[in-house]
């Protein structure tokens, strides 16, 4: 019976094969694999419209609006692009150009007007009627980020001038 109990504890510890002599470490097991995960994270987390102007010798809207964007990652995050996008009459477009963005270090933010420039006539069929205007941050996807969906602002709604 002792030669039998004393069998099996023989098989079981080698069998594990992770038994540690004299306080040393198992170098048995090879060491875990780790993956970096830093990335940047850039999200807009504000706009704001400062103002919107007319010019109707130009058929012409100056949109200015106030952008505060930040880097949620672990990364700094290098000089990207900002575009804007509208929504007037059922069509969607960009505005061009698209306006630099300055690098962020991680946990930093920065607000900053920009100002964009859109036409209207009614051969475009944009029209001076209420609009939908939004952003994107890093466009298009220059910065390699931990969430590359989340760069878009809110939409605002924008009613041009009558005058």
């Amino acid at each position: 019976m002792k030669k039998m109990l004393l069998s099996s504890a023989v098989l079981l510890f080698s069998i594990m094969g992770h038994a540690q002599v004299s306080g040393q470490p198992n170098t048995q097991l090879p060491a875990p694999k780790t993956k970096s995960l830093a990335q940047a994270d850039l999200q807009v987390t504000e706009l704001s419209l400062v103002s919107v102007q007319k010019n109707a010798g130009t058929k012409r809207l100056t949109i200015r609006v106030s952008v505060t964007i930040k880097n949620n990652g672990n990364m700094k995050a290098g000089t990207s692009y900002l575009k804007a996008f509208f929504k007037n009459a059922g069509i969607s477009k960009a505005i061009e150009p698209p306006k630099s963005i300055r690098a962020l270090n991680p946990g930093e933010s920065f607000t900053e007007e920009y100002v964009f420039e859109r036409g209207y006539s009614s051969d475009t069929g944009y029209t001076l009627t209420t609009f939908e205007f939004w952003v994107r941050a890093d466009f298009p996807n220059i910065v390699k980020e931990s969430n590359e969906v989340n760069n878009g602002s809110a939409v605002i709604n924008i009613t041009p001038p009558t005058n």
